[in-house]
């Protein structure tokens, strides 16, 4: 155990005095014993089934018995005293990072162990307020905080403006009062983002009135009153966030803010990137990029694309998942084949041998079945092969054979060969209009055996060390052949340096996928890339928030409905097909009209057939030539 959480330990969980009284020996006064039935009622009420903790200051002890009023609540609870000697106070947390803590153990007075701050916080306040709530440790997180004052002092402003109450999203205020010579309590709550600041009062605490959590604690930021949110953004991240042709803001993230703003009632800010040009990665021990501003409290909220990680979560809230994507890989498109071959392309070497065989047997089968019939026809073996090859170009003999056997042979070679004929012509449209290019990298693997390096930004992104220390040798292969080009503020902040080396056919370019598309787009060179199939490191992306911000839950409910009504992914393929002119990403396979280049295979043919027939032409001229020179 860390020396500083044994401190604690000492100083916090220390066990009740014996002597702490309202009077010694004497019996209860009103408020203690309005505090035990209130205690008791929570824990059989709204409170019934949550683990629950209570902090409470050791003067508080002077003149109301803790362990009596835990004893009357029923059920089981984790105490933190503060005040006490051993108690560190709030200065042993500063400058502490969360993740210094987060494994502690807390003693419980039954020798269990446990987190003390459960999932409500319970925090009885008399005349001193317990440290906790003014400078609380960055590790504290209770979901829910519920104030029970032991003073006649109600001071409802001071309560809802300390450190824990304001960056907790369920808070309640028992406030004691005296209402016809009773002890009673009134339940308060703060709406933090009203106006006006108010105060609500939800009434006389009655268990028949707070039977439950949601009557217990309202919501808080049900309306966000106009508040003024600043985001961290970075406005080269298309189509989540960039520029219009007029200089606004536009994409997916700016939508879900827009939508989001009109349903609670907000206003936001948005930034053009970070000052210190970063995207969001821990640097010398601390945080730098857009989320370095949100993490020291510059902005309110981080958007763009960042995925939930481990390491993200430890220091930071993030919402909900709204989309899912991953880094693609960008290379340079190959020359298309030869358009003098696109005769054979149809089809794939497999199926032309198929189809030789077939005519091969088909001719040689129709030449015997000629003669097995009672009068043999004329027909040489030459001629049952035209016959057959009639079938393959829509001709048909001159004359049909009389004998039914025959007849049925070729009915059914015909319907053969319109079947493939309707087959071949079908593919060969394709062909003709759509360039065929060589076989294409669609795999890591083959990424990694190829001569491609690759070629990224560098802005801070996780990937190029993920990759490095990646177990996986096809991605450590590819970690190593990394190189990172520097960001600028010109032109497309450097990317265009990684596109000539991919039009150079010396490195394939790694971005976001979505990104990838839509910069390339931006640059014009679409026709020059293909982007491959496979992603790596496919992600949740979601907005990141200050560790502890309260009122996160609210704006979840409403991105889940974005999300689950198909907002956000109508959102997010829409701006790909606007900002790419209407679907030109796909710009390769959309059909173009016939030019002369796709006829070449047509001509090359129609030349050979040519220059085969002058070659017979010339063979018969010299035997013609020959035979009248023979003498008689």
């Amino acid at each position: 155990m860390k020396p500083l959480l044994a401190s604690l330990l000492l100083g916090l969980c220390l066990e009740p005095s014996a002597s702490a009284r309202w009077s010694a020996g004497g019996p209860p006064e009103p408020l203690e014993a309005t505090a035990k039935k209130a205690m008791r009622e929570l824990s059989q009420g709204p409170l019934q089934g949550r683990r629950l903790s209570v902090l409470v200051d050791v003067e508080a002890e002077k003149s109301v018995d803790v362990g009596e009023l835990l004893s009357s609540m029923g059920a089981e609870a984790y105490l933190t005293r503060t005040g006490g000697e051993g108690d560190p106070g709030p200065e042993a947390f500063e400058g502490e990072l969360e993740d210094d803590l987060v494994e502690g153990e807390f003693a419980h007075e039954n020798a269990s162990r446990e987190m003390v701050v459960g999932d409500v916080l319970v925090a009885l306040v008399g005349d001193k307020v317990p440290w906790p709530l003014t400078s609380p440790p960055p590790w504290w997180g209770p979901s829910a905080v519920l104030i029970i004052g032991l003073s006649l002092q109600c001071q409802a402003a001071r309560m809802f403006q300390m450190a824990l109450v304001e960056r907790t999203t369920w808070v309640s205020y028992l406030c004691p009062i005296r209402t016809q010579g009773q002890a009673r309590f009134t339940v308060l709550s703060w709406l933090p983002f009203d106006p006006d600041q108010r105060l609500v009062s939800l009434g006389i605490w009655e268990p028949e009135s707070f039977s439950t959590f949601s009557q217990l604690f309202i919501d808080r930021f049900k309306s966000m009153g106009g508040h003024t949110l600043n985001v961290a953004s970075d406005d080269d991240d298309a189509p989540l966030l960039f520029l219009d042709e007029n200089d606004e803001f536009e994409g997916t993230c700016k939508r879900i803010l827009d939508s989001l703003a009109d349903a609670f009632n907000f206003t936001f800010t948005l930034t053009h990137g970070a000052p210190d040009l970063k995207w969001g990665e821990i640097e010398n021990g601390t945080w730098v990029g857009l989320l370095g501003e949100v993490y020291r409290g510059r902005k309110d909220l981080a958007i763009n694309y960042f995925t939930i990680t481990y390491e993200r979560a430890q220091y930071f809230d993030y919402s909900i998942s709204y989309h899912t994507e991953g880094f693609g890989f960008a290379l340079p498109r190959p020359p298309p084949l030869p358009q003098w071959r696109s005769l054979v392309y149809p089809f794939t070497w497999v199926v032309w041998v198929g189809v030789g065989v077939v005519l091969v047997f088909t001719g040689m089968a129709f030449f015997l079945l000629t003669y097995t019939q009672p009068v043999a026809p004329d027909v040489s073996l030459p001629g049952a092969f035209g016959i057959i090859m009639m079938g393959l170009v829509n001709q048909a003999p001159t004359k049909i054979p009389a004998s039914w056997s025959l007849r049925v042979f070729l009915a059914g070679w015909w319907i053969t060969a319109y079947i493939i004929v309707i087959s071949y012509n079908c593919n060969l449209i394709a062909v003709l209009t759509v360039p065929v290019y060589p076989k294409r990298i669609q795999t890591l693997e083959q990424l990694a055996d190829s001569h491609y390096r690759l070629c990224m930004l560098d802005y801070g992104e996780f990937v190029p060390d993920a990759l490095l220390q990646s177990a996986e040798p096809v991605m450590s292969s590819l970690g190593r052949k990394m190189d990172l080009v520097a960001v600028t503020e010109e032109g497309f902040y450097g990317q265009e340096d990684c596109a000539a080396h991919v039009l150079a056919d010396s490195n394939a370019h790694i971005e976001t996928y979505a990104y990838l598309q839509l910069t390339y787009a931006d640059m014009e060179l679409l026709d020059n890339v293909y982007f491959m199939k496979s992603q790596i490191y496919e992600g949740n992306l979601a907005f990141f928030y200050r560790k502890h911000t309260p009122w996160r839950r609210v704006l979840d409910k409403g991105l889940q409905r974005l999300v689950e009504a198909g907002f956000v992914a109508h959102w997010q393929n829409d701006l790909i097909q606007q900002y790419t002119r209407a679907g030109k990403v796909a710009r390769g396979s959309i059909p173009q009209p016939l030019a002369l280049g796709h006829l070449q295979g047509v001509f090359f043919v129609y030349g050979l057939g040519l220059a085969t027939a002058l070659l017979v032409f010339l063979v018969e001229a010299r035997l013609t030539a020959r035979k009248d020179h023979k003498p008689v």
